[in-house]
């Protein structure tokens, strides 16, 4: 543990928490003052490294940092209970400098990512193609300053097909940064939208809105025709909604009912920021 002391003020710094004590006159007055700040802007984890036991010992942990960013001073690491890595630092410039500084060979090609607690936001980029790579992709927008902690492609619930929406986690400040970034993708236009804090909760059995399939008694309703053929095969009917008669499947964001239960679920709950349906476009632009 380091103290840092200072006379003309009298204050105690310990690491983040900081205590101040001041006195006025003859007579002891105090005033403490004190900041606790989240170490986990200090830490990076390594996960899916190819040999862990490699990396067992905080000794071979501290060689490979040094070969690759020897500049970062390393409070202490060592490895994770299942196989992961966890790198302590000294402040957090020194975490981004790991994070876009170590290559992708280091580590076994572990992935380098932030620790992932509450303070991880989501963001999804739609109209990404299905034929390009995440991994690529998560290392282009690291050289624009956005440091992603997990991408995934979604896919389809019934088939498993992946779909050309990517959900994208990352720190406040990274996903603020990406939703303000204008994504073109081999020539293509990207939509950036951050995960909703409202959720318009859909029965996967009657279709219907504001309730589960577990909870559910009606008859099973086919999302895609409104039908009643009762499988989960290939919907061969004309696309109908079950819930505004529209032609399009009742999981679609674009049901005119979707929209009024969202809106009215923002209404209920003023304290949390709701996006618009497509968010505003800015500035700079990312191309793969």
């Amino acid at each position: 543990m380091h103290f840092s002391s200072c006379v003309s003020t009298d204050a105690v710094t310990l690491n983040s928490a900081k205590c101040e004590i001041s006195s006025q006159d003859n007579s002891i007055k105090s005033s403490l003052v004190f900041e606790n700040r989240s170490a986990s802007d200090k830490i990076v984890v390594i996960d899916n490294t190819n040999n862990p036991i490699e990396f067992n010992s905080s000794r071979r942990i501290l060689h490979e940092i040094h070969n690759f960013c020897p500049e970062v001073k390393i409070d202490f690491a060592y490895s994770l209970a299942k196989g992961g890595i966890a790198i302590h630092v000294n402040n957090k410039l020194d975490r981004e400098v790991l994070l876009s500084k170590l290559p992708k060979e280091s580590f076994g090609s572990g992935i380098k990512h932030p620790p992932r607690g509450n303070n991880t936001k989501v963001a999804y980029i739609k109209g990404v193609d299905t034929s390009v790579d995440l991994q690529n992709l998560s290392e282009y927008l690291l050289k624009s300053g956005i440091v992603i902690s997990d991408i995934r492609r979604l896919t389809r619930r019934h088939t498993g097909t992946p779909t050309q929406v990517v959900k994208v986690s990352g720190s406040e400040v990274s996903v603020n940064k990406l939703c303000k970034t204008v994504v073109r993708i081999n020539n293509k236009s990207c939509t950036v939208e951050r995960e909703r804090t409202a959720r318009v909760v859909r029965c996967f059995n009657c279709q219907r809105l504001g309730h589960i399939a577990a909870y559910c008694q009606n008859s099973k309703v086919c999302e895609f025709c409104s039908g009643s053929h009762g499988y989960y095969g290939k919907c061969e009917g004309k696309v109908k909604c079950a819930n505004c008669g529209g032609d399009h499947p009742a999981s679609s964001t674009q049901c005119i009912a979707y929209k009024t239960r969202y809106e009215a679920l923002t209404i209920q709950h003023p304290k949390h920021q709701h996006l618009p349906f497509v968010t505003e476009a800015v500035s700079c632009k990312v191309r793969l």
